[in-house]
């Protein structure tokens, strides 16, 4: 799109092509490699996105009927637990884990239904590290606690900065 030379598009062309020939599920989705049928929530999240922008980029309907394909995906890994709150799960293991969660309400700007999952991850991600883990940190001296979210609600490990970050920017765009 920024450089306007025909080739990224082409590539991007095959590339979406390549999803549809070889990923694509009976299902509503797309699976993670052609000899896996496993599906994830995260690269049906991806798939969603680049299928919309190649529907933006060319205006042909049949590339946004892909993107709702993997949109419908990602919508079938919603786990509602009461009210409004519930979580993405991984996808095929249907395992709980952080990434997916921030990253459905950004790449779908869309707060409602799923508005909820931020309460779910502060409820059974966020951490507190005393500093004393013995983890090197590329910044300040070691010893000094922190707080994060974690990447797996089965507990044990520490703070994920990555998801953290995430859920940063989550927060900025409810305006919270």
């Amino acid at each position: 799109e920024v450089t306007g030379e025909a080739r990224y598009l082409t590539g991007a062309l095959d590339a979406g092509a390549f999803l549809e020939r070889e990923l694509r599920l009976d299902e509503p989705g797309y699976r993670y490699r052609p000899e896996v049928v496993y599906h994830s929530t995260e690269q049906n999240l991806d798939c969603y996105v680049a299928l919309a922008r190649l529907f933006a980029a060319t205006q042909n309907p049949w590339w946004w009927e892909r993107a709702l394909w993997a949109k419908e995906r990602v919508r079938a890994n919603w786990v509602a637990i009461r009210g409004s709150e519930g979580y993405f799960h991984a996808g095929t293991g249907r395992e709980p884990v952080g990434d997916t969660n921030p990253w459905v309400l950004l790449a779908l700007g869309a707060l409602e239904p799923y508005g909820g999952t931020l309460a779910w991850q502060e409820a059974r991600l966020w951490r507190t590290d005393p500093g004393t883990s013995g983890r090197v940190l590329p910044w300040g001296p070691s010893g000094v606690p922190f707080e994060g979210f974690a990447y797996h609600a089965g507990g044990g490990e520490g703070v994920w900065f990555e998801g953290t970050g995430h859920m940063a920017v989550a927060y900025q765009m409810v305006g919270d």
